[in-house]
């Protein structure tokens, strides 16, 4: 119910009515989009290892602001591929595929995280650095590494899968480096997310095994076999990065990706009615399911890359099944846009296919999306992104709140005020302490028309006490709501009439 306005001022050809108390709708519709952007072989971002410092940025400029023009809010980027570092590091040297030889840093210098971060907040995009967590070395004939590089440190760490070396994380000193190396970039650097991809045991197939043996040996305690042994370690990796990320900066938000498929029920009663070659629980030793309901991660985001009507693992078929999960954290769906630049199969040669999973995903109350990959989208299939983009991005969203790490809202404007075209307020910190980080600036034309779900009434966002309303807009209720960084929202919201 709106109060009646109060007061009226004439102010430089404007006026203004304001009231306060206005309660935030609960149905605003918050989501997760984002992209990622893979470094590894230069397959999105930089394009080539041999591009200058100027040519990385500019690169990098044009898909966030792509992006940002999609109303997407965050990046997925791989900042780690192989046990190297897209940032200043002590402990891991610079990318090749950054530089073109690893360990040598940029020149001209610059610090490629601290760039791409600060260019994310500019546009209110969300930076989440991704981390391929156990792969080492790609391939040890056609990768070099430096004297410096882990593996030449500590070779006893790792064990090689056919022509790649991977950590052994059966060794609790390898458990515990990785999680100093994401403790570091969190401490150092102002990330939004860290995430984890689907990489964690390598699959053995054919002739190909995993060479832990020894370390089971040593390792195992009480475990009866090696397979439950290598799950627990991968959980205990887990949980600790958890709470490690938790005690450093309680906003962070940790994600994993994994394979959709967690075991198949032929397997397991809670299983999927799936059939696909790999599933997370058993050929990668993950766990992904327990991680999501213990509440380890803040999101999960399963890797639905198959179609609809596909035989080995249904989109819906899968939606389904983590939507029937009891899961501690939040619903998030990759899906594969790469699949609509070349497709191979009916329903992906369907311009409708990818706009209708995002349907799928949000009749059963998945909170995000993330397109893979950035140069497919950069690219971009125009009959599929004017269906999609057209149909369900066409305004701006919030990021679902952290509400299980911190619930209280951020302190309401104070002193909303507006000359000519000029808004300004002032703020002050919450009761935990905690300022707002933006500000989302709402106008309705009428008071039937203030609704959070009016996607029409936003406009704009701004990260400083002041916002510049655009001429030409028409006389409407204007609303600003202040954003902390966990995404908790003020409540008791000001309100101001204005007429140009």
């Amino acid at each position: 119910m709106i109060p009646k306005l109060p007061l009226v001022l004439f102010l430089h050809f404007s006026f203004y009515f304001l009231f306060t108390n206005a309660q935030l709708p609960e149905d605003y519709n918050y989501e997760f989009r984002a992209v990622w952007m893979t470094t590894a072989y230069n397959l999105d971002w930089p394009s080539k290892n041999t591009l200058t410092p100027d040519q990385q940025r500019n690169e990098f400029i044009k898909v966030l602001d792509k992006v940002d023009s999609m109303n997407f809010n965050a990046v997925i980027v791989q900042i780690r591929a192989s046990a190297d570092a897209f940032y200043k590091s002590e402990f891991e040297p610079w990318s090749y595929w950054l530089t073109g030889k690893q360990g040598q840093e940029p020149h001209p210098y610059y610090d490629p995280l601290t760039f791409m971060i600060d260019e994310c907040h500019k546009r209110n995009i969300q930076f989440h650095a991704w981390f391929n967590l156990l792969r080492a070395v790609p391939h040890t004939k056609f990768f070099p590494t430096t004297k410096a590089h882990v593996t030449r440190q500590h070779s006893s760490w790792f064990y090689k899968s056919k022509n790649a070396l991977y950590f052994d994380p059966g060794i609790p000193e390898v458990r515990n480096y990785l999680v100093k190396i994401i403790a570091d970039v969190t401490h150092r650097y102002d990330v939004d997310g860290i995430h984890l991809d689907d990489y964690f045991y390598p699959q053995e197939i054919g002739g190909n095994r995993i060479k832990d043996a020894s370390t089971f040996k040593k390792y195992g305690r009480a475990f009866k076999n090696i397979e439950d042994w290598r799950r627990e370690n991968v959980n205990d990796l887990v949980k600790n990065l958890s709470d490690t990320l938790s005690s450093i900066k309680k906003w962070v938000r940790f994600g994993i990706s994994p394979v959709a498929v967690w075991r198949h029920q032929r397997k397991d009663s809670l299983g999927s009615m799936t059939r696909t070659a790999i599933t997370a629980y058993d050929d990668l030793y993950a766990d992904s399911k327990k991680w999501a309901e213990e509440g380890w991660v803040d999101y999960i985001m399963p890797q639905l890359y198959a179609g609809t009507g596909a035989r080995d693992a249904d989109i819906v078929c899968m939606a389904n099944w983590w939507q029937d999960c009891d899961v501690k954290c939040d619903r998030y769906g990759g899906l594969a846009y790469y699949k609509t630049m070349k497709p191979s199969t009916h329903y992906w040669k369907d311009q409708n296919e990818l706009s209708h999973q995002v349907g799928i995903l949000r009749e059963r109350n998945f909170n995000g999306i993330g397109l893979y990959r950035s140069a497919d989208v950069m690219n971009g299939n125009f009959k599929v992104d004017s269906v999609l983009y057209g149909t369900h991005f066409t305004s701006k969203a919030l990021f679902p709140p952290l509400y299980r790490k911190d619930s209280v809202a951020p302190a309401s404007i104070k002193k909303l005020a507006i000359q000519k075209y000029s808004l300004t307020w002032e703020t002050e910190k919450a009761t935990d302490g905690d300022f707002p980080i933006r500000f989302w600036i709402y106008g309705f034309e009428s008071v039937k028309d203030i609704s959070f779900a009016n996607r029409k009434g936003l406009l704009g966002v701004s990260q400083s006490n002041s916002f510049e309303i655009e001429e030409g807009v028409s006389a409407c209720f204007i609303m600003v709501v202040a954003e902390d960084r966990n995404g908790n929202l003020s409540s008791d919201n000001q309100f101001l009439f204005f007429k140009p």
